[in-house]
């Protein structure tokens, strides 16, 4: 079976995409794949050169179609069985949790409730029974983190015979564990796991309930 961990960025975040891949300098169980949206006006050379000096497979996207351009083409331009999507604003404090995830054999794995942040072990078995939608607008990409994740639980259920699992119940907005920071010139709420970091631009929570809620970027 084919695993990957396929990292979502888009051209002007490539700054957090390589902070994150920094946090994965010296990991080499399972191949890292960086989907790389609005590529035509990718111009960060630092980051440009880490992808070619550690020999990262790249998916180039024209425009930018988000987390679902990148489940679109890793299901349509290669033969992973399984991957871990993780966005590129995520550090990875533990890669022990990628084994983890892998380990639950024929399970898709969310590693919290709802698919937030669209984080997790998808399937490609699930999703040729799954139409990926487009996104072209972070709305888009906001709405299609709960409804895309809705939808993939309902087929998960169906061609694994069981619900997806859930790693951990309690990562989400409101964990009492969660800080705020400032990073590149923003400020951010961080999701605390002993396994991975995750930053929200908190700029967002200005948006009304269903910003809030969803907020992942």
């Amino acid at each position: 079976m084919k695993r990957a961990i396929l990292i979502v960025t888009w051209s002007g975040t490539t700054h957090y995409c390589l902070n994150l891949l920094r946090t994965l300098e010296d990991y080499k169980e399972y191949p890292l794949i960086v989907a790389i949206n609005d590529v035509e006006n990718c111009k960060d050379e630092k980051f440009l050169a880490y992808l070619n000096t550690h020999d990262i497979e790249v998916l180039p996207i024209e425009g930018n179609r988000w987390e679902m351009g990148a489940l679109t083409a890793i299901t349509a331009l290669t033969s992973y069985d399984e991957f871990i999507l993780i966005q590129d604003t995520l550090e990875v404090r533990n890669p022990s949790i990628f084994k983890t995830m892998f380990d639950f054999e024929d399970r898709s794995v969310s590693f919290g409730p709802g698919w937030l942040c669209y984080l997790g072990k998808y399937r490609r078995q699930v999703l040729n029974q799954v139409m990926i939608p487009i996104c072209l607008t972070k709305v888009d990409a906001f709405y299609q983190e709960v409804r895309f994740g809705a939808l993939y639980d309902i087929v998960a259920n169906v061609v694994e015979g069981q619900s997806p699992v859930i790693l951990f119940p309690e990562w989400g907005n409101d964990n009492p564990l969660n800080w705020t920071d400032d990073m590149f010139g923003r400020r951010n709420l961080v999701l605390d796991n002993p396994y991975l970091i995750k930053r929200k631009g908190i700029e967002w929570y200005g948006m009304g309930p269903f910003a809030a809620s969803i907020a992942h970027i």
